[in-house]
């Protein structure tokens, strides 16, 4: 009895597919993408931390009447290596925020492909209601034009059915490569619809915390670091040595000697300056950057904002409308059965009907995409 129970609740796991919730943890553990930029992060954090030690020595060996033995220790301005530290500091937390964009729209993308194969389902279940009322009409008709006429009805909505249920397969495959996990199936309960988005808050929250502008402002604190250290090329650097030359006496072999290496501003060459103007110049080029795409970025937000709502209100509509689609295709229903009316009106009916119904599951979709897609650029929990 155990073992049959046991049985059963592993068939049960089985036979269901998995949650929104559990695909995305299986895309967060195995979505190529995000592994790719999970293991480079380290490495990243790693280059930031061996950015201030010294160059390597440099050692030379050669045979002259002797052996001759040199080593060089280039020491630069110590702000260069604090500077290149921070450099590559910046460098990780700028690549962090990427790894945040591409969390962000993988998360928008599988919910946004479970949503239309929920959509895709529940209008199969619909098809399926639709072809048991006239499965059932047939059974009380005698009349052959009426009867070929439901025929051919049900065989155009077994056509939709079959067209929906291939876009479904298609949706869990391009799931599937999104997670990078063999799947069985996809399990949504319900497209929940948030009606409390508030433009002004998520305008506010895009400003602070978007990883679009996260990203941009830690590329821009590099750039100043990089403008800083390419006017560091005017500052001393020092060169330590030390030789050893084979001579009779061995206290004379060896010598050592330190060598500053100067570049005076009335020094400076035409090389030079043209590397401090280029980061001047592409510093200045990324101030305006970030202005540039927190404008397109506030822009984009308020016009999905704009379809929010117009889908919102319309979503409204149809759903305080619904009943009466219902009532309406009942009453046609009764009496097309009854043969009080003839078989246009009761398509007519039932036509309005069903693009009552399809309206009413689009409307929730794409109100729930627009949702997604407001999310995914501000950074809110999807």
């Amino acid at each position: 009895m155990v073992r049959i129970l046991i049985f059963t609740l592993l068939a049960l796991k089985f036979s269901f597919g998995e949650s929104l919730d559990e695909l995305i943890d299986l895309a967060l553990k195995h979505n190529p993408q995000l592994k790719k930029i999970e293991k480079e992060l380290p490495v990243l954090k790693e280059k930031s931390e061996v950015a201030k030690k010294l160059p390597n020595p440099s050692f030379s060996l050669s045979y002259n009447s002797g052996i001759n033995l040199s080593m060089r220790q280039y020491v630069p301005w110590y702000e260069k290596l604090e500077l290149s530290k921070e450099i590559e500091k910046q460098n990780y937390r700028a690549y962090f925020y990427i790894y945040q964009i591409e969390k962000n729209k993988l998360i928008r993308q599988i919910k946004e492909n479970a949503y239309q194969i929920k959509v895709y389902r529940d209008k199969i279940n619909l098809i399926e209601k639709y072809q048991n009322d006239i499965n059932n009409l047939l059974k009380f008709k005698t009349n052959q034009y009426e009867i070929n006429k439901l025929k051919i009805l049900n065989t155009d909505l077994e056509v939709e059915k079959l067209d929906y249920q291939n876009q479904v397969e298609k949706l869990i495959s391009k799931i599937k490569e999104l997670v990078n996990y063999d799947i069985k199936d996809v399990e949504v309960d319900e497209i929940n619809i948030e009606e409390n988005l508030i433009l002004e808050k998520v305008l506010r929250e895009a400003e602070e915390s978007s990883p679009l502008v996260k990203n941009l402002e830690e590329n821009l604190k590099k750039d100043r670091l990089s403008y800083k250290l390419a006017k560091e090329i005017y500052y001393p650097d020092v060169s330590l040595g030390i030789t050893y030359k084979s001579k009779e006496r061995f206290q004379d072999a060896f010598s050592a000697g330190i060598n500053l290496n100067l570049n005076f501003p009335f020094w400076r060459t035409l090389g030079q300056e043209q590397v401090v103007l280029e980061r001047k110049l592409f510093l200045v080029s990324q101030q305006e950057q970030k202005l540039q795409l927190l404008n397109n970025l506030k822009s984009t937000i308020v016009s999905l904002y704009v379809d929010y709502q117009y889908k919102l209100k319309k979503l409204k509509v149809f759903i305080e409308t619904k009943q009466v689609y219902e009532d309406d295709f009942k009453n046609s229903y009764k009496k097309f059965s009854l043969s009080e009316v003839n078989f246009q009106d009761f398509l007519t009916s039932f036509s309005e009907k069903k693009k009552s119904d399809y309206s009413l599951l689009d409307l929730k979709l794409n109100t729930a995409i627009s949702i997604l897609k407001i999310k995914e650029l501000i950074n809110l929990e999807n």
